[in-house]
């Protein structure tokens, strides 16, 4: 094929290779031999945008299903976290009442924000996280601007380590709630042109 349907046909061939999941490559192949033993420009046009077409849905079945994997997976691990957590908490407690309580309560914004998720999706993960991380970062302020008027004196290192990896803890939860809701708002506006 020749000339700039000839071009645009191969572009599309081209595409549906990048296009398809790598489980369906020899998918992906099979339909660009077809179309290069075609004869008439206009129909391989039309079967190559057919084509493209099935290779769009077949890459959003993948997405929404990284997705759905997604919804299931950061959740769990937030109530996982939640659980170490407060095993860590009960643990502590006798030894050193203040850490102990600060295990507690982390324990208590994983498993929560974990149900919330569970219930609501990304958006309560977006808020929970949102929260936490300005929990963390207004309490770590605190610690490092009047560390003798807290509450117990200073801060051991452990708390302070403890904030630092809630920090990044509710960063990357936040980021994963961001992340979520707008795959999941790619798949509804992908799927209301299907």
């Amino acid at each position: 094929m020749s000339g700039l349907l000839g071009a645009v046909v191969a572009l599309l061939v081209r595409g549906l290779h990048d296009l398809m999941p790598a489980d369906k490559a020899e998918w992906a192949r099979a339909m660009g031999r077809e179309i290069e033993e075609m004869e008439s420009a206009g129909q391989a046009f039309l079967f190559a945008l057919g084509c493209a077409w099935a290779a769009l849905k077949e890459r959003m079945r993948t997405m929404e299903t990284m997705t759905r994997l997604g919804r299931m997976l950061v959740p769990a691990v937030m109530l996982a976290l939640g659980g170490v957590t407060s095993l860590s908490a009960r643990r502590l407690m006798p030894v050193n009442e203040a850490v102990g309580m600060t295990f507690a309560l982390l324990a208590a914004a994983f498993l929560i924000g974990g149900l919330l998720t569970i219930l609501r999706g990304p958006r309560a993960l977006i808020a929970a996280a949102s929260a936490m991380l300005g929990l963390h970062l207004f309490v770590l302020a605190w610690m490092l601007a009047a560390p003798a008027s807290l509450p117990g004196g200073p801060p051991e290192p452990i708390q302070r380590a403890l904030l630092t990896e809630g920090l990044a803890i509710w960063t990357l939860l936040l980021a994963a709630g961001a992340f979520l809701a707008a795959a999941s708002r790619a798949l509804a506006t992908a799927k209301g042109r299907d």
